[in-house]
């Protein structure tokens, strides 16, 4: 008994058109036609199926290569902030050395205001020294890290443009494939349109359980 594969409504064999929903109803098919048809569609559906597998695990893979639109950097002041403290420590040091070499020499005739110029020109010194090798280590240290993440960043998008060219091309493929089974959507319907529902349908044709491919469809 043949059926129409868009409402499953019974058919004659005489029938061009299913009376219930209107479907054009294709022509019925030899035993040999309609193993060959199977053979083909399994075939076709399975590649198909491959590709729409693929397209989503890369779709699902490509979520991981998304770098942000505002990418993190590392700052100077991140790595000189510290050198700010030191600076004031040395100061401190260098007073307090130059106070412990005054006692120990006992040198105690230098004038008050030349002692406090000393200390002056010591204290700005150390911190000078200080603020520059800060600034230089902070610099470098930064444009150090700065160029890790943007090599990191560089594998990333290379990795996300593969994965785009390869998702383009089966999408392409994809639409393809959906061309090569579509005229045959008004004879399968959607639940079987894939593999296993034609690895069924061949199967019943090649038990003789079915005398076409349409009786096979509707069997399954």
């Amino acid at each position: 008994m043949r059926i129409c594969a868009n409402c499953n409504t019974p058919l004659k064999d005489d029938d061009i058109f299913c009376k219930k929903c209107g479907q054009k109803i294709e022509q019925r098919l030899s035993l040999e036609d309609s193993l060959y048809l199977a053979s083909d569609l399994e075939k076709k559906y399975s590649e198909r199926d491959k590709t729409k597998s693929e397209l989503s695990e890369l779709e699902r893979e490509s979520l991981k290569y998304n770098l942000p639109s505002r990418r993190a950097r590392y700052s100077t002041f991140r790595f000189f902030w510290p050198f700010l403290i030191i600076s004031q420590i040395a100061v401190v040091v260098v007073c307090f050395g130059l106070v412990i070499v005054l006692i120990a020499t006992g040198n105690f005739g230098i004038r008050e205001d030349t002692l406090r110029t000393l200390l002056y020109f010591l204290a700005l010194l150390a911190e000078g020294l200080t603020m520059i090798i800060g600034i230089t280590v902070a610099i470098n240290k930064r444009n150090r890290l700065n160029a890790r993440l943007e090599a990191e960043e560089t594998v990333i998008m290379g990795e996300q443009r593969k994965i785009s060219e390869r998702i383009a091309e089966l999408r392409t493929l994809l639409r393809t494939q959906d061309y090569a089974v579509k005229e045959y959507e008004g004879r399968v319907p959607p639940v079987l349109r894939n593999e296993r529902g034609m690895k069924k349908v061949r199967e019943l044709l090649e038990a003789g359980q079915a005398e076409d491919f349409d009786q096979a469809v509707h069997m399954v």
